[in-house]
């Protein structure tokens, strides 16, 4: 499996599988994508959609089919507490000191627990992946055409922005594409 990356510095969860069905004309199951994917059939205007027999769908953790998820970005980090942070010494500090912010927080918010989220400031910083980056899935190595127009249409996209995303998403920065392969290995162990 193949997997085209396009890197940001906003969480991904907000905007990952409109910006796939804007870039390829591909949603999944669920629906949510349909509107970009008919402005992608009205700005592509080709005869048939030449992503349709190479994206591939993949389950989520429901079972929901989908040609896009979100995926770790490197150089990032996530606090544990919802903060993400590019990877440096620098960033290490304010991490740790906004995640015991929101410790504190929970513990004013549950005072029964109070106790437990402050002794929580203790422990130190775990780094967990920031899911800044949009995966879209294909079953072959998209060409090198198809790639180019998947780069073009995600900088549209952030530039775009659909108008019912504008009011609850900061704006979109792309800071890079990644083609990734996937490969299963199978090891005999016994016979």
């Amino acid at each position: 499996m193949f997997i085209f990356v396009i890197d940001t510095e906003q969480y991904a969860g907000n905007f990952e599988r409109e910006m796939c069905a804007y870039m390829t004309g591909q949603y999944g199951e669920c629906g949510v994508g349909d509107d970009m994917a008919r402005l992608f059939e009205q700005e592509t205007d080709w005869p048939e959609n030449l992503f349709d027999s190479i994206t591939e769908q993949v389950p989520d953790e429901h079972g929901c089919c989908r040609p896009a998820k979100i995926w770790p970005t490197p150089g990032w980090f996530n606090n544990g507490m919802g903060g993400h942070y590019r990877e440096d010494q620098k960033q290490d500090q304010q991490a740790l000191e906004d995640r015991n912010a929101e410790y504190r927080k929970q513990g004013e918010q549950y005072p029964k627990i109070k106790a437990d989220w402050e002794s929580r400031c203790n422990d130190p910083l775990v780094k967990h992946p920031c899911y800044n980056s949009v995966a879209i899935f294909f079953n072959k190595r998209p060409p090198d055409q198809l790639i180019e127009l998947m780069k073009i249409r995600a900088k549209e996209f952030a530039l775009k922005k659909p108008s019912r995303m504008r009011e609850f998403m900061p704006d979109i920065t792309i800071t890079g594409f990644r083609l990734l392969e996937e490969k299963t290995t199978t090891e005999e162990l016994e016979i």
